[in-house]
């Protein structure tokens, strides 16, 4: 009895060892399963939901608890900026969660340091910024100087998104004190200042050299470039209204108007035939406003002008440029001969008029008497009776024909004027 008892133990104990040693070892397998971290992402795999995953689940720039030495994290690129978190870890200066490529408004500030990532008109960037993306939909759509032009068409004109004012030229050279040249009454001093407008320019002082003794006198003189944000354009000022008064006391109220040109870059307006109304009579001419001459050297007599010059024509209001050659007469030296074709009237031929420069302190009067000339262009030839006066500057070397009356063979007469500038 007591053999078959031990029998029946021995059996008992041999099958609970086996149930014990399998249990044992399953559970020690899924024990260690659990308490791996198979991505090196830092979450256990018994807590993560995507275990063969490192970049899930998301972290932000802030997370440090990776695992740098795991294969998986090692290749993997959490923050989809194309370098693997093994070279982002190395590289200081960049961080495995933070994409450092990624600019979603275009402005050139990287998201992560970038407050407003959708506003590409933040944080905010001085005159002359180049770090945009033009080839951002959200930066190309925005003002960032809130002109009323897309940062793309001033892109695209070459104007400056970053600057209200879409006038491209140094704005010094329409600022401060200028010098005005009326060919009437001379030169003087103004004082030009542009408005936040940004194509208006306010003018002050005795522009027209009138004798004024009140320094009330202002008026808007508008800009027009020919194109958008261009430094070239039309000069127009209209129906301002200023008065006048002179030593003796007398106050005349004046109406002027003026269409003229403007060279931002070269820093010069100029008007010819303008019109000025007021004491009961209208009276025209014309004006040029610069940057004032220190002389430099460059004070000249009137025998000192001769040369190759750019001449200005303005026939019956339209515009054109020529060239004029004055040469000195060998017998007086005031005297010159004109030739070229300043009049740009498409001559091929040599044609040459007398001009007279008088004197007087500061320059004077320019003559050139009634001339017949024919001009050969490729149509035929066209017979012309020219004559005009002007002034001229010893200071500034240029000649004005403030007046000048072309007359063809058939009798039609244009009136107008001309600037010679030297070359």
């Amino acid at each position: 009895m007591k053999y078959k008892i031990n029998i029946k133990w021995s059996l008992l104990l041999a099958v609970f060892t086996l149930v014990f040693n399998y249990s044992c070892v399953e559970n020690n397998e899924e024990f260690i399963s659990e308490a791996m971290d198979t991505d090196g992402d830092g979450v256990l795999n018994s807590l993560d939901e995507f275990p063969d995953d490192p970049c899930l689940p998301v972290k932000d720039g802030t997370y440090t608890d990776f695992n740098v030495f795991n294969a998986v994290w090692q290749n993997a690129d959490c923050d989809g900026d194309g370098v693997s978190n093994a070279d982002e870890f190395e590289d200081k200066t960049r961080n495995p969660y933070v994409n450092e490529e990624a600019d979603t408004d275009g402005d050139g500030v990287p998201d992560f340091l970038d407050e407003a990532p959708q506003n590409p008109c933040m944080p905010e960037q001085d005159e002359g910024y180049i770090g945009f993306d033009s080839d951002n939909e959200i930066w190309s759509s925005s003002d960032c100087d809130d002109d009323g032009v897309s940062n793309i068409d001033e892109f695209i004109n070459g104007t400056d998104p970053y600057k209200g004012c879409n006038l491209d030229f140094d704005f010094s050279n329409f600022e401060g004190e200028l010098q005005a040249r009326d060919s009437n009454n001379g030169e003087t001093i103004i004082v030009a200042s542009l408005l936040t407008s940004c194509n208006e320019i306010s003018i002050s002082g005795d522009f027209l050299n009138l004798g004024c003794t009140n320094d009330d006198i202002e008026f808007l003189l508008f800009l027009d470039p020919f194109v958008e944000g261009g430094n070239e354009g039309n000069a127009i000022i209209e129906n301002a209204t200023f008065n006048c008064t002179n030593e003796a006391g007398e106050t005349v109220e004046y109406t002027f108007n003026a269409n003229g040109f403007f060279s931002g870059n070269d820093g010069f307006m100029e008007f010819f035939g303008y019109t000025l109304t007021g004491g009961g009579e209208t009276v025209t001419g014309n004006l040029f406003i610069d940057q004032i001459s220190d002389g430099g050297g460059d004070e000249r007599d009137r025998c000192s002008f001769e040369g190759e010059y750019n001449s200005i024509v303005n026939i019956d209001g339209n515009e054109s440029f020529g060239i004029g050659i004055f040469t000195q007469s060998p017998e007086n030296c005031n005297e010159y001969t004109l030739s070229g074709d300043f009049l740009n009237l498409g001559c091929n031929n040599d044609l040459e008029l007398g001009v007279f420069l008088g004197e007087e302190e500061g320059g004077s009067e320019v003559i050139i008497s009634e001339t017949t000339f024919s001009c050969e262009t490729d149509s035929g030839t066209v017979e012309y009776t020219f004559r005009g006066f002007g002034g001229y500057s010893n200071s500034e070397g240029f000649i004005e024909l403030s007046e000048f009356t072309l007359t063809d063979s058939s009798g039609n007469e244009s009136n107008g004027t001309i600037f010679f500038e030297p070359l």
